[in-house]
This record gives C-alpha cells, sequence and structure tokens, in this order.
C-alpha cells in the first residue's frame, strides 16, 4: 500500500480534464483540513446545487481524461460510497464512519459532502482487477446489510472533496484480497441472426440470463421456445443456436434440445 500514490484533481464535477495530481494522504488532508468548509455545511443545509461546483478526485488513479479509458496509471485504491438513499435504514452516518474506519482493508472513512452517507478508501491487492475486486467487495457489505454504490466499480468514479475533521485513517489497512470472477459470455460463432431471432436472443438474455455455465440448457430451451411461439423455423433454431456448442456442450445435446421444443405443443403458436 503507497500512500502517496498519485490521484488526479479535476475542478469541479463538470470538469472532464484534470487540473492537477495529489496524494492519496493529501486528499484526506484535504478532507480533514477542507479549504470548502463553507460550501460543504451549504450543501448539508440543503442546497444541493453548490456540491456540483466543489473539486473531486479519481481515487483510483490518474487519468488524462475522466473516463475508464483514459487510466494512465491506477492508485492501488478504490472508493466505496454508501448513500442514504440505498440504506434508508442508516440515520447515525458518524457512528457508522468510526465503525467502518476500524475494519482492517479499510484506509480511510469520512463523511460525504452531504453529511448523510460515508466514503471509504480501501487498498486493493489487484488493482488491475478493479471491477472484480469490488463485486466482492460489494458482497462482503451487503452481509452486513450495507448496500454500497454499484457505479463505485468504474475505475474513473469521482470522489468529491468534502470536510470532515473526524474522518479515520488506519495507516494499517491491509490490501483486500477477494475477487469475484464474472462468468463470460459465450460468443456466438454461428451464422448471423435474423432480425426477429435478434431480438428474441435479446429477450432471452434480459429474462432468463445470457448463455453461461450452469444456464445453458435453460438458455436454449428459453430461446427455443420463444422462436417457436413466434413462428421462427427449426431449420433457422437449430443453425442459429448450434453456434453456442462448446467442448463440454455439444452440437448434438443443442440440435436435440431444440427438436424437443418443437416437438412440444405447449410451445406451439397454436397451442
Amino acid at each position: 500500500m503507497n500512500i502517496n500514490a498519485k490521484i488526479s484533481l479535476f475542478r469541479n464535477y463538470w470538469d472532464v480534464t484534470p487540473a492537477c495530481e495529489l496524494s492519496i494522504y493529501q486528499f484526506y488532508e484535504n478532507v480533514v483540513y477542507s479549504d470548502y468548509v463553507r460550501e460543504v455545511n451549504e450543501v448539508r443545509a440543503g442546497n444541493k446545487a453548490v456540491k456540483k461546483t466543489l473539486p473531486g478526485v479519481t481515487i483510483s488513479g490518474t487519468f488524462t481524461k475522466r473516463n475508464n479509458d483514459s487510466l494512465i496509471k491506477h492508485s492501488g485504491f478504490i472508493c466505496i460510497d454508501v448513500d442514504q438513499g440505498d440504506n434508508p435504514n442508516i440515520t447515525d452516518w458518524e457512528a457508522l464512519r468510526d465503525t467502518l474506519g476500524t475494519w482492517n482493508e479499510v484506509l480511510m472513512a469520512a463523511l460525504s459532502v452531504s453529511g448523510k452517507g460515508l466514503f471509504l478508501v480501501v487498498p486493493l491487492a489487484y488493482p488491475h482487477r478493479h471491477r472484480e475486486q469490488y463485486l466482492a467487495l460489494e458482497k462482503d457489505f451487503a452481509a452486513f446489510g450495507i448496500v454500497t454504490d454499484t457505479k463505485c466499480k468504474d475505475v474513473s468514479r469521482l470522489r468529491g472533496i468534502t470536510s470532515d475533521p473526524k474522518a479515520v485513517w488506519n495507516k494499517e489497512a491491509q490490501p483486500y484480497q477477494k475477487l469475484i470472477i464474472e462468468p463470460k459470455k459465450h460468443q456466438h460463432s454461428s451464422v448471423k441472426a435474423s432480425p426477429e431471432l435478434s431480438k428474441l436472443v435479446a429477450w432471452v438474455e434480459r429474462k432468463y440470463g445470457s448463455f453461461t455455465k450452469g444456464n445453458r440448457n435453460n438458455f436454449i430451451t428459453q430461446l427455443a421456445g420463444a422462436c417457436h411461439r413466434l413462428g421462427i423455423s427449426q431449420h433457422e433454431v437449430e443453425n442459429y443456436c448450434i453456434g453456442y456448442k462448446e467442448s463440454d456442450f455439444s452440437e448434438r445435446g443443442i440440435i436435440a434440445t431444440v427438436r424437443s421444443i418443437y416437438s412440444n405443443k405447449r410451445y406451439s403458436l397454436t397451442n
């Protein structure tokens, strides 16, 4: 963990080009000894428009532009946001800050600009796996009944500079080790689908999940059933679906599933 790792500073929430760089520790100092106490107090008094005029930083690194594709170097940290909107049951944010600030893998804990929420800076063991580490953190927090902001999975996520003289700093924080690996979506290798079939593929993915291990047979079944109901020919569906074949998911099995669906009157358009 390097508390002198650099991050980008932006003049306000609209700015997409960084003004300069500062270190993670300098960011902590800027929160504790804030130059924006008056503005933050205005936001906490109800003037939400002031919030976007405040400077912000990209905790996870330095950037040429504020987007995920413009990362220069990852800082080795991630910022986890916990907001009142996602956690209406939480009322004492200072107490939660002080509690979460004691966790071994939390470097910094501070109140958000609104005062009704907080953010945590967590060192990562695998910064090149930013998204996968966020997904694991999301699951760990959920186990404690805490919902985190899903936008934190974006490496370019902006964190506004706030004011919190009692922000927690844990110099002994340990890098977070967990990962959640998302199943890879199968790349279909067959002929291009007709517009009607393409729409059904997208519908099945939304409703039943994509073609991934554990959902492969269900995906083919639901797709074939939808196609049969809407009158798409069995031949077209078979030709398309065999593009999903894998070493342990055979063409023969796929065709058998499609033919079973098409021979079942329950899926028939006229039934």
